[in-house]
């Protein structure tokens, strides 16, 4: 009976020791994920795609009538100015979640809580497509800044198609970008709730 309870006694603290080391994985893997979005969250190299306007020599002056090649122009200026707003904006709010996700995991540490089998499972699956959506953010980073760097260093060899035309081409880049990282922000909700 003696060597019976010893065995029970040493199965039950082999088990709790893994489940800890479990929780400890499952933290870590946390932890690695979100740390690895820091690299799609670098600022890009033009700070202020505002400045494109000026470097080539686009200031919007009041006229009575614009060209159609001049509309065209300050439509496409306009939806990447909106596309890097909203982007930057983007940019922000993964950072908060990632730390808001930070400080629950080291609260969840200190305080011993552990997490059920289906909230782990969920948390995996969210980490999982995390991966993917960034992998696609790093296919094409800093493709579009490094055309509008160009641009602006270069804008008189290119005729104001050609600008168009690149514009709208970054537009795409930098949507799609966005789109990835609201992905991320939606997946990063999931597992802060799933933590909580």
């Amino acid at each position: 009976m003696k060597k019976f309870l010893l065995g029970f006694v040493f199965v039950l603290t082999v088990g709790l020791l893994s489940g800890c080391a479990i929780e400890k994985d499952i933290f870590n893997e946390i932890e690695r994920s979100v740390e690895s979005l820091g690299d799609i969250n670098q600022d890009s190299s033009i700070e202020d795609v505002e400045e494109l306007s000026m470097a080539l020599g686009y200031d919007e002056v009041i006229r009575l009538a614009y060209s159609e090649e001049e509309i065209a122009f300050f439509e496409a200026k306009t939806s990447l100015l909106l596309t890097h707003y909203e982007l930057q904006a983007t940019k922000f709010s993964t950072r908060g979640l990632v730390l808001e996700i930070k400080l629950i995991i080291k609260e969840m540490r200190e305080t011993q809580v552990s997490l059920t089998e289906e909230n782990k499972n969920l948390i995996l699956d969210s980490i999982a497509l995390i991966k993917e959506y960034r992998l696609d953010i790093l296919e094409d980073a800093g493709e579009g800044y490094l055309r509008l760097k160009d641009l602006r260093e270069n804008p008189d060899n290119l005729t104001i198609q050609e600008i168009i035309v690149i514009l709208n081409e970054v537009n795409v880049v930098l949507t799609e970008r966005f789109e990835n990282l609201e992905k991320i922000n939606v997946e990063l909700t999931k597992i802060k709730g799933l933590l909580s």
